[in-house]
């Protein structure tokens, strides 16, 4: 019994440790770089996640973001790790809303015009960056407003969820540049008030439930391991 046991053990804490885990970006209210003082409440989270060989969905949601009746995103400006995978190979498709209803978005990879193959998209005020998408702002176009959430399909070879763990480049001013992720938000002080571009970074997140079974199981096996230990000690103490 003691074998089935550490053996199914074994092959739990080997399947769960092989999960992946997703990427995660937090684009935070208050760190606006470049604008007139905008702001707005609580985050923009976008996660990459597996979704099979060269493919990742990316996830954008603002649920978490106020105000919802006036402020929208118009453009998300994002990078990849060139050595990994080559910017203008990566498609984009399958949008899919999965809160609110938000128009059809421009993706692009490639705007030789501006800064060559890689990193040629400009954020107002900060570096260069790999991608963007653009999302429609006009009331009959269904912009993308904030309490809303969408996913993409992204694909490309050798994609993975861990390729956009990158920031941008070459940006005029030192102290504005180095960003994983840039937002430019509209109108969220109130319709027709300041917009403003507002960067976001990788956050130590709550460990995921596979990380805290993983932890259990392994000091309850280490608590099985001692006791019968233990127990064999003291029948050999006896006999």
């Amino acid at each position: 019994m003691y074998r089935m046991f550490m053996a199914a053990a074994a092959a739990l804490l080997v399947a769960l440790s092989s999960a992946r885990a997703d990427f995660k970006l937090y684009i935070d209210g208050s760190n606006e770089f470049s604008g007139s003082g905008a702001t707005f409440t609580g985050q923009i989270v976008v996660t990459f996640a597996n979704a099979g060989a060269n493919s990742v969905t990316m996830t954008i949601d603002a649920t978490g973001a106020t105000p919802t009746s006036t402020g929208k995103i118009d453009q998300l400006n994002f990078n990849v790790v060139n050595s990994v995978i080559t910017p203008s190979t990566i498609s984009s498709s399958g949008q899919t809303n999965l809160v609110g209803s938000v128009g059809p978005a421009t993706f692009f990879t490639n705007d030789a015009g501006s800064n060559g193959s890689t990193h040629p998209f400009k954020a107002d005020g900060d570096g260069f960056f790999d991608l963007v998408y653009e999302f429609p702002t006009g009331a009959a176009q269904d912009p993308f407003n904030l309490g809303e959430k969408i996913a993409f399909t992204l694909t490309g070879t050798g994609l993975t969820e861990n390729a956009f763990n990158d920031v941008s480049v070459g940006g005029g001013d030192p102290s504005k540049t180095g960003f994983y992720i840039a937002a430019h938000v509209q109108s969220v002080n109130g319709a027709g008030l300041p917009s403003g571009w507002f960067s976001g970074d990788p956050v130590s997140p709550t460990p995921a439930p596979s990380s805290l079974i993983l932890l259990a199981l392994g000091s309850g096996l280490t608590g099985l391991v001692t006791a019968v230990r233990m127990r064999r000690a003291k029948s050999a103490v006896v006999a």
